[in-house]
């Protein structure tokens, strides 16, 4: 069992009043794991921050994975995309997620879509129907 690693990951605001103030304080491990210390929103208490949206783990407008990603890897290149191995969203954990290219990423769906004899029909198709 792999060890859980927490990374601390903090937002800050500066008011045009006075000094930098802190707007979340989140805790994230390598497992996909989030704990939210605090959160500055006006219509949210700190245990409603983590929401599934469209099958994903968000913190406010932030994918978890995105954060899983970016905390321990560091920043994501820019064309660059983070997909999940096993094809489960909501497994966030950092051994689950591989950096790709955006066209690598939307070739490995497409082929994930077709069985392998439809994918060489369809690449044979495009072939035969390209612009010459």
């Amino acid at each position: 069992m792999e060890e859980e690693i927490w990374i601390n990951y903090k937002t800050t605001r500066t008011s045009q009043w006075g000094p930098e103030y802190v707007v979340s304080d989140i805790d994230v491990s390598n497992l996909g794991n989030v704990r939210v210390r605090k959160w500055l929103c006006k219509d949210r208490k700190t245990e409603d921050v983590v929401k599934i949206h469209n099958g994903r783990r968000k913190i406010g407008k932030q994918l978890v994975y995105h954060l899983v990603d970016m905390l321990f890897r560091g920043p994501l290149p820019k064309g660059w995309v983070v997909h999940h191995k096993d094809l489960n969203p909501l497994n966030d954990s950092l051994d689950n997620l591989v950096r790709m290219t955006r066209s690598e990423h939307n070739a490995l769906h497409m082929k994930l879509q077709y069985t392998p004899e439809e994918w060489s029909r369809r690449n044979l198709l495009n072939w035969k129907n390209r612009k010459k």
